[in-house]
Order: C-alpha cells, then structure tokens, then sequence
C-alpha cells in the first residue's frame, strides 16, 4: 500500500496527496466466481469500501462494476488509473478512464472493461481515486487487487462458455410468474406486461422477445409445452392489448434456464416464468 500511495501522488494534482487508502492485505484478496445458466460474475471484496465485480448475462456483453458503501459517494467523479506489478521496474502507472457515479455505483463500457480485465490478468492492479463523500477536501483511493486473479481464470471462462447464448441483445427485460402447472396470467402480470407495452409504444421498430420457463419437476414432457404455453399466453396479451402477434417472437427452455438452481418453492416459484425482452 506504501509503494500504492507514492504513486496516486504522482498523479494528484497538488504537490501533496492527503486521502484514506482502501484496499485488500494480501492474506484477504480473493476474487471468486459465482455462476448461473445466464450470468457470470467475477468478484472482490474491498474491506471497508465496496465490492468489484466483472459480470456478464445471457445476451449481454461483459461489464464492470464497483459498489461502493461510502455515503455520499454518488456523483462523483473518479479516477481510474493502472498500476503495474512490483516486479515491472519499466513500468509507469497509467490512466485509464475517468467516469461517474449512479447510486453509488461505478461502471465502465465493454471496450474499457476488456481493458481492465486483460491489465488484471498480466498483473496490473487498478486503483479506484475520487474526492472523499464528506466535509474536508481529502482524497479516497480503493485498490482491485489482482491478488490470485489468475487462479480463477479458468472457472469464469467455463462458465461464460456454458451459459445460455441469445442471438440478440437485449436493451430492456421483464418477467412474469406463474403458479404450479399453469399458464394463466394474474393481475401482478398484467401490470408488468403493461410496462412492456408502454416500453414498445414509445420504440417500435424493436423486436419483442418472449420466453416460457418451467421449474425442474415434471420432466421434459411436462415442462417443454409447459413453458411454450406460459410464453404464448404472454404474446396473446401483448397482441390484444397493441403489439402485432407478427412482431413477437416465441423462445422456450423447458426448465433448463433456472434463475435459481436450487431446490424447494421459493426456487421453484422464481424458475416459473415467463421473460419479455425488446431488442434492435
């Protein structure tokens, strides 16, 4: 952190750099992966700070966040700068974006995510700079380690492998769920498919997406058709209520995509479903 902190002062734009310092010690720097049939995500804890995570969901592209658990973080503007290993004498530090902040909630696009990913992969590690949330003009600085980013490389690469693939992007989604067995529509899906409608009104030319999902009992004589008709009683409402049937395309997974793999009703409950995406 020493050697961290001498750098960020090069970088500072008065002679003296006065902030707090976040970051892991190297016996708790882990990044672990956690993985789902349509997301992925890589992620590091900052003590004290916040949370950094790579991430990436069925149809979408790979993305980077940190949130942070400062208050009064949000809006401001932060520095993001590359540090290079120890062991790289030759090697300066340098920039690489500087971005807002939502909600406490920093995030790059996918060409500067792919930049960062491939800095932390040979060794770089990233440092994170922006005014304090408070009173009293200081600076923050939050490491990402790349502490054993390595080791777990492979495990996030398999399961960007084996996830679900979309032939779309989407730009929006929702869901809609179904009791046991069932394909009727209730009233709390009808206000979200309401939203759909009003979504597409005000964007035409998208392409309307609609999916049928069933929980894993039943087997896939059961789910397959089960699933089909929670997609097409989602694409009647649409049709009825100003959505041409022609512009709404029908997918189904049976209950291959759960949004939770585990067992019992709560799980099962998410998995049965129905999900609406608009898309170029």
């Amino acid at each position: 952190m020493a050697r961290l902190m001498a750098i960020l002062m090069l970088f500072a734009a008065a002679p003296a750099w006065a902030g707090v310092e976040f970051g892991a010690r190297l016996e708790q720097s882990f990044w672990t992966v956690s993985s789902a049939p349509d997301a992925c995500e890589l992620r590091h804890e900052i003590p004290r700070y916040g949370v950094a995570r790579f991430q990436e969901r069925a149809g979408h592209e790979l993305g980077f966040r940190l949130d942070t658990d400062l208050s009064g973080a949000s809006g401001r503007e932060a520095r993001l700068v590359l540090v290079p290993p120890n062991w790289r004498h030759d090697l300066r530090p340098r920039h690489l974006a500087n971005v807002g902040s939502e909600a406490r909630t920093l995030s790059l696009d996918r060409a500067t995510t792919l930049e960062l990913f491939h800095a932390l992969e040979a060794g770089y590690q990233l440092s994170v700079e922006h005014p304090s949330p408070g009173a009293g003009g200081f600076q923050v600085a939050a490491a990402v380690s790349t502490v054993r980013f390595r080791d777990v490389q492979a495990e996030f690469s398999r399961c960007r492998a084996g996830m679900i693939q979309l032939d779309f992007r989407p730009v929006a989604e929702w869901r809609v769920h179904f009791d046991t067995n069932l394909s009727r529509l209730d009233a709390r899906a009808h206000e979200t498919l309401r939203e759909v409608l009003t979504a597409w009104r005000a964007q035409r030319h998208m392409r309307v997406i609609v999916a049928g999902h069933a929980d894993v009992r039943g087997g896939d004589t059961i789910n397959d058709p089960l699933s089909r008709r929670r997609a097409e009683a989602v694409r009647t409402f649409l049709d009825v209520y100003g959505i041409p049937r022609n512009r709404i395309e029908l997918r189904s997974f049976g209950a291959t995509w759960p949004l939770d793999p585990g067992e019992g009703e709560a799980a099962w409950a998410l998995n049965r479903r129905a999900t609406v995406w608009l898309a170029p």
